[in-house]
């Protein structure tokens, strides 16, 4: 409801297209490939990131595509202003860049100086939410439960991981 986004639209409709279209559809496809693969699974969680666009009627928050510039520096999309970060944004970001460096490397993002990032199991997963200063564990559930996908998404859509293969 708008209610819960301080009565601003925009902020309800961003959320409802995150969690509907992204979400909660992705937690359930992680779970299935986990029980033929490793995975790793994230969420880009640092609500206060620089965003490089013009403001809108709401704030971004931790919008899809505000992670990119943690990664790679100076990054501001096609149109847009690069934005510095913050000491502890910059912390997130040297975790961030060593977990995809290790990924890269070995095909697993663990390694020394980042916290142990779990694969994802079936019965249960554990995410690495990506929150400024340091990368946290955060169960499925928890993040399930932000994204209202079982509450909602799962029972009215359809997406749920049970439909999965």
């Amino acid at each position: 409801p708008v209610a819960a986004f301080g009565g601003s639209a925009g902020a309800a409709s961003a959320r409802a297209a995150t969690d509907g279209l992204y979400m909660c559809p992705l937690l359930g496809l992680n779970r299935a490939l986990s029980k033929y693969t490793d995975v790793w699974g994230f969420e880009f969680a640092d609500e206060h990131a620089p965003y490089p666009w013009p403001a809108a009627s709401f704030r971004y928050g931790a919008a899809h595509t505000l992670e990119m510039q943690y990664l790679f520096r100076d990054y501001a999309g096609v149109v847009g202003e690069a934005k510095p970060l913050s000491p502890a944004q910059t912390r997130l970001s040297n975790a961030m860049v060593s977990y995809w460096t290790n990924f890269a490397k070995h095909g697993n993002p663990n390694g020394r100086g980042v916290p142990q990032w779990p694969a994802l199991k079936i019965e249960q997963g554990t995410y690495m939410s990506l929150v400024a200063p340091e990368p946290v564990r955060t169960p499925e559930t928890i993040i399930g439960s932000e994204h209202r996908c079982d509450v909602f998404w799962n029972r009215t859509v359809g997406n749920s991981s049970a439909q999965l293969p």
